[in-house]
């Protein structure tokens, strides 16, 4: 499974301390639509991970 990249999480990380799309692209001299991807590939790659666990979690359940 895939994980998020130390950009991934540094982006965000902070837009949830609040800084706009602008301003992280700023930071790391990009622009705020290479941001905004950044962001689509960790919420694409966490969804995936979510898919492929919820079999087991529904094991789990199911037996609890």
């Amino acid at each position: 499974s895939a994980t998020v990249t130390e950009t991934e999480r540094e982006v965000l990380i902070r837009l949830g301390r609040g800084d706009s799309y602008e301003a992280v692209a700023e930071a790391y001299n990009v622009t705020a639509r290479l941001v905004r991807l950044y962001v689509g590939y960790a919420v694409a790659k966490h969804q995936r991970r979510s898919r492929e666990e919820a079999p087991a979690l529904r094991t789990v359940a199911a037996t609890s």
